[in-house]
């Protein structure tokens, strides 16, 4: 009976411990194939240092990628006090995105987000922009160094000096300020003066809003000169090239028929024998002239008056850019070699790309004054070749 239990029980005991055996193994070898299978992926490899992605306006300098936050690199946040000039920087920002994508360079990360340089679909550098508009300031300890250092602190200087965004802000806001304790003054002398100090605040008001629409007035005659003459040195910079290039093409041009007047005299002279006749020769039929400095400023034509800018066109409507031959054969009759050649000097287009008058170029050049140039004859001078 005792044995009995001893058979029963025995194989009991082993089948426990080999359980017991076995499963510290398997524990141990999935402790060890675990970390080859659940490697940490780093953030850093992962995310690329470029991206593009739709992104909504949150604030002047920040930008909302879903739940991911995006501030501008190189800006810093200007303190607002009144709350509809916040309202005005972000709606300048959501704008400047529109419907289109955002492409942001990443400068780096802290526990704040990303800090990136971002463009829109148009590539308007979004930090730049604001800049400009005055809604936020230059981080000079991000730019410092940098080739973005100029171009967002002259940024900065031109928004501050034309009293743009929160620059315009500070002087509205003392303004107002100093508003309120004229305001009050001018309160107590009301009470006490009665209807002279009435008439006295009045007449500070008037004169005070004359002064800014005179003001205004002179800002706007400023710019408008400013750019006037801008677009006068643009014309005579144009006049300039053109004129260059005209007289190049007239020295190409008197070259090229000297030449061939010159082998026209030779096979008209029936002293010499025709130098085709031993080995042949090759005609030039057209001569080849520039007309690159027209092709660049072709849009900007408008400039030197309408009909310059017109006969302009009729003129290098003419020029090749590619040259024509003509092989004269040794076999070839004498009399169709004297017309191929006589056809090349004679060609009445080429005579015209010689009857450009430079006079009108120059007077275009020389008259800063003037809003246009007159081209009217430009077409019937003749530069003759007698």
């Amino acid at each position: 009976m005792t044995d009995r239990k001893h058979n029963r029980i025995f194989p009991i005991i082993t089948a426990a411990l080999v359980i017991a055996l076995y499963v510290p193994m398997s524990a141990g070898a999935q402790d060890q194939t675990a970390p080859q299978d659940e490697a940490p992926v780093s953030t850093e490899q992962t995310q690329p240092r470029i991206f593009e992605t739709n992104m909504r306006a949150a604030s002047a300098s920040l930008l909302m990628a879903g739940k991911l936050s995006v501030h501008l690199w190189g800006v810093e946040d200007i303190p607002m006090s009144v709350p509809v000039m916040a309202l005005r920087a972000r709606t300048t920002m959501a704008n400047a995105i529109g419907d289109g994508k955002v492409t942001c360079e990443i400068k780096n990360r802290s526990a704040e987000g990303i800090f990136a340089q971002c463009e829109n679909a148009e590539d308007v550098d979004l930090g730049l922009l604001m800049i400009q508009q005055g809604y936020v300031t230059v981080n000079r300890a991000n730019v410092y160094g940098t080739v973005f250092e100029d171009v967002y602190v002259r940024a900065e200087t031109e928004a501050q000096a034309r009293n743009l965004g929160v620059w315009g802000q500070g002087a509205g806001v003392e303004a107002a300020q100093g508003g309120d304790s004229k305001f009050l003054v001018m309160l107590s002398l009301i009470v006490s003066l009665g209807i002279a100090a009435a008439f006295l605040v009045l007449t500070v008001i008037v004169m005070r809003g004359f002064k800014k629409v005179t003001e205004a007035q002179q800002n706007n005659m400023d710019m408008i000169k400013k750019e006037q003459k801008l677009r006068e040195k643009e014309r005579g910079i144009i006049a300039t090239m053109l004129d260059a290039e005209l007289k190049a093409n007239k020295s190409k041009l008197e070259a090229y028929l000297v030449v061939y007047e010159e082998m026209l005299a030779g096979l008209k002279n029936p002293d010499k024998a025709p130098k085709y006749k031993q080995s042949g020769d090759i005609v030039q039929t057209k001569p080849i002239l520039s007309r690159a400095v027209f092709d660049r400023n072709n849009d900007k034509l408008d400039m030197l008056g309408h009909d310059l800018a017109g006969a302009l066109v009729q003129f290098y409507s003419y020029i090749k850019t590619n040259a024509e031959y003509e092989d004269l054969e040794p076999d070839m009759a004498l009399e169709t070699a004297i017309g191929i050649v006589e056809q090349a000097v004679n060609d009445r287009l080429d005579r015209v790309q010689i009857q450009i008058a430079q006079q009108h170029i120059r007077q275009c050049r020389l008259a800063a004054a003037t809003l246009a140039c007159d081209g009217k004859d430009l077409g019937t001078i003749l530069i003759q070749r007698e």
